[in-house]
């Protein structure tokens, strides 16, 4: 996520990395969040063309596991752990 609050709902280990994400899948999730958006995504990852090296969820919901309120977010996928660098 791009998101700090999101991320540090997960835990207090938090790690700054850059992605390595060429070329990517965009999708938009129109606001909505994981439990609304996962069949179509599950859909989506199961026919993935070979040329995409990970993927990006704009306009994503998560309130994470502890947080109250949801918060629009940016979520990253990658396919490999190759492609992250921890900052």
């Amino acid at each position: 996520t791009d998101n700090k609050e999101v991320a540090s709902s997960f835990g207090k280990n938090l790690k700054s990395a850059n992605l390595d994400i060429t070329n990517p899948l965009v999708l938009d999730a129109k606001g909505k969040d994981y439990s609304q958006y996962k069949n179509k995504l599950n859909d989506i990852v199961g026919k993935l063309d070979a040329k995409y090296d990970g993927i990006i969820i704009n306009n994503y919901v998560d309130g994470g596991i502890s947080t109250r309120d949801p918060i629009k977010s940016t979520q990253y996928v990658v396919f490999n752990t190759t492609q992250i660098h921890l900052i």
